[in-house]
């Protein structure tokens, strides 16, 4: 029973830093890209925009510390979230980000010091709908 319970919590963090990061990367490139070049149907995206808006998404949205933890009200770590790869496109539009999510077991944590380790991954891409 408690296998089973440690697994669902195991993903639901997953499913949950999952859409976190999705959202990060959709963030990231629509605020990175100019109205300006939108409306000339230009597809071109600031780099360091996107990076900048993609950490500020983590820290301020999600909340997570300069070390990229998930704390509980009472400081305890529920996650940490380690950034693999950012891959930011400035033409076409694209930022992709694997991450890996780390933490303890809450049910079994008692029987063995283990750290589960669970991979993450997003990507967003700007499409053109125009067609010409």
């Amino acid at each position: 029973m408690l296998v089973a319970a440690e697994a669902q919590r195991a993903f639901t963090i997953q499913q949950s830093v999952e859409d976190d990061l999705s959202r990060a990367v959709n963030i990231s490139v629509n605020l990175a890209m100019s109205d300006e070049s939108r409306q000339d149907y230009i597809r071109v995206l600031d780099a360091g925009l996107a990076r900048d808006c993609f950490y500020a998404y983590l820290h301020d949205s999600m909340s997570l510390t300069g070390a990229l933890e998930a704390l509980a009200p009472d400081g305890r770590r529920i996650y940490r979230l380690e950034i693999v790869s950012l891959e930011i496109n400035a033409s076409p539009p694209r930022v992709s980000a694997l991450a890996a999510i780390s933490f303890e077991p809450a049910f079994l944590g008692g029987l063995a010091p283990i750290t589960i380790r669970l991979p993450v991954r997003a990507m967003s891409v700007n499409h053109d709908l125009h067609d010409g």
